[in-house]
């Protein structure tokens, strides 16, 4: 088949176009500085030029760039996680537990933002906030490691009475032993200061002996240490408690 002279002419521009699109296309931050160039209000490529600069820590022109996906469009769910990240990474907390409440009201069942949120306002201050979040988080997620071993370590560790729970530390320790498959020593750790909640000092020291070896084998030198000093607090009957899980009032935003 012999292809006429106009239908080689249309193949040769569209090869052309392809061609000058192409130069465009050559990476990702390209593709949506030119989507921006060529379009109106495009929140969504605003939030993906927002995460190119967030993975190359360009931090102030991701925030720039989600900031103006979310005033574009103040549902976008994805931007306010993004701009959350971003805020947490320049280390401003409040701001970024604003946007995480946000995209949490947007998507209430992403259980990974709630995870990230129960740590931020632990960092805060925030201990009873930080639970309702984690507790969510396995409501959603029943097997969910880092939500169980978090809400152990504040049940087993904080020194507020009205908040530690050793019965329940111990079972969600155990739990978060069993989905780790037993390989990483700071769940050993967590278990074993729930053990000593719970007065059961024995299993405590065995515990943490345990999570030593473990630690000690992964080149984690401090956590092995930090473990050998627990072990000499089991043995004189004592439980552990966490001074940087001091309870304040609610977070700004808070419910």
């Amino acid at each position: 088949m012999v292809l006429s002279a106009a239908a080689l002419f249309v193949i040769g521009a569209l090869s052309w176009s392809a061609w000058m699109q192409a130069s465009y296309w050559r990476d990702s931050e390209t593709l949506f500085t030119h989507a921006l160039a060529v379009t109106k209000n495009n929140d969504v490529a605003e939030n993906n030029l927002g995460i190119i600069f967030l993975q190359k820590g360009q931090l102030d022109e991701a925030i720039s760039r989600l900031q103006a996906a979310i005033d574009l469009r103040p549902e976008n769910g994805p931007a306010h996680d993004n701009l959350a990240k971003a805020f947490l990474q320049k280390g401003r907390l409040e701001e970024a537990m604003v946007h995480y409440r946000k995209f949490l009201e947007i998507e209430p069942h992403n259980v990974e933002a709630r995870n990230i949120l129960g740590t931020a306002l632990i960092q805060q201050g925030h201990v009873k906030e930080a639970i309702q979040q984690w507790q969510e988080a396995l409501a959603i997620e029943p097997e969910n490691g880092n939500a169980a071993s978090n809400l152990a370590w504040v049940f087993a560790t904080c020194p507020d009475a009205s908040i530690r729970d050793g019965g329940r530390a111990v079972e969600l320790a155990e739990k978060a032993v069993q989905i780790s498959g037993g390989q990483i020593p700071m769940i050993f750790h967590i278990l074993a200061a729930a053990y000593a909640e719970n007065g059961r000092f024995s299993d405590a020291i065995e515990t943490a002996q345990r999570g030593t070896a473990l630690a000690n084998s992964q080149g984690n030198a401090g956590l092995a240490s930090e473990l050998q000093n627990n072990i000499a607090l089991y043995q004189a009957g004592r439980p552990l408690r966490d001074p940087s899980l001091t309870t304040r009032g609610l977070s700004p935003n808070g419910e």
